[in-house]
């Protein structure tokens, strides 16, 4: 019997023995930080990107070839590692991309709502929205691109740039529906609350365009002035950036429509009081139509006077020229 117990006893200080550095050496191995979870999904996003660049300098089946297979490579990084989902968001935007410009427009709009759904908390849940609207956009589904918008407008995660951009894109839908008002309403948003100067350009020339068509042409005078006065200090840079805003500036659009409009206008306006001249030749002098300074009697007649040349807008006593100063003037 003592020979038994002294053999247990030995048998159990030999187990301890042997228990306690496996039992140290998992304490130490919870104390070495574990490789990030993401590092093997960045591993894959940089392969697929590899091959994504493989298609520069090929065409035809070549290029074909390449680029189902950057799908497949991207594709395999969201599948393959969903314990990353911010990586997985990057590689299924940029799988969207490569499919969209092939023209495979529902696998494209799958991979864009993958990048939503694993984009938490990066830029390509919005960039994602965006995509969205655009193909639905170019393809007439105007609800849907504007569904697609106003859930990026709506996202307060998303970056301020995102949003301005769907902000700008909704206006554009409004407006390719008529929603004058609407469209409007938010160009003025992106123009007055945009950070960067050549956005607030573009939200501008948008906003008096807008006013153009609907042939409001003193409020797309308005407009520009106050686009004039808001940039100005930035258009005097002189800078690369500032030459930039200058540019941009002098590239608006809706300066050489609305000089245009003002001319039709103009023209308009001389020719009907021609005709009613030669009507009264004959008519009786209390019939005859009063002169055309007497029949400027509301404001928005006096706003563009058509005794001045065409291309010239009084509005609160600015002209055009004011407006729109040329290069080199």
């Amino acid at each position: 019997m003592k020979l038994l117990a002294l053999g247990l006893l030995a048998g159990a200080l030999g187990f301890c023995a042997i228990a306690e550095p496996l039992r140290r050496g998992a304490e130490a191995a919870q104390l070495v930080p574990s490789a990030p979870p993401d590092e093997a999904a960045l591993r894959a996003l940089t392969k697929a990107s590899a091959c994504k660049r493989e298609l520069v300098g090929h065409d035809g089946a070549r290029r074909e070839l390449l680029r189902d297979r950057a799908i497949a490579a991207y594709r395999a990084v969201y599948e393959d590692h969903p314990s990353a989902p911010r990586v997985g968001a990057e590689a299924a935007y940029r799988s969207g991309e490569l499919l969209r410009a092939a023209n495979r427009t529902v696998e494209a709009e799958a991979a864009f709502g993958t990048a939503i759904r694993l984009g938490k908390g990066t830029p390509f849940r919005a960039r994602g929205g965006l995509e969205l609207g655009h193909i639905a956009r170019r393809a007439g589904r105007l609800d849907a691109a504007l569904d697609a918008y106003e859930r990026v407008r709506g996202d307060d995660a998303a970056e301020l740039e995102h949003r301005h951009e769907a902000t700008w894109w909704a206006g554009r839908v409004h407006g390719a529906q008529g929603r004058i008002v609407d469209a409007a309403r938010l160009f003025q948003r992106v123009a007055l609350d945009a950070e960067d100067p050549l956005d607030q350009l573009r939200a501008y020339d948008a906003w008096a365009m807008v006013l153009i068509d609907a042939g409001d042409l003193e409020g797309a005078a308005g407009v520009l002035e106050r686009c004039r006065v808001a940039l100005l200090d930035r258009t005097l840079e002189e800078t690369r950036f500032g030459q930039r805003v200058r540019a941009a500036f002098e590239g608006l659009r809706a300066r050489e429509l609305l000089e245009r409009a003002v001319a039709k206008r103009h023209a308009h306006r001389m020719s009907a009081p021609e005709m009613r001249v030669e009507r009264d030749v004959l008519a009786p002098a209390e019939h005859r139509t009063p002169p055309l300074r007497e029949l400027r009697s509301s404001p928005s007649d006096r706003m563009i006077e058509p005794s001045r040349p065409p291309h010239v807008i009084q509005r609160m006593g600015t002209s055009s020229q004011h407006l729109f100063p040329r290069t080199g003037s």
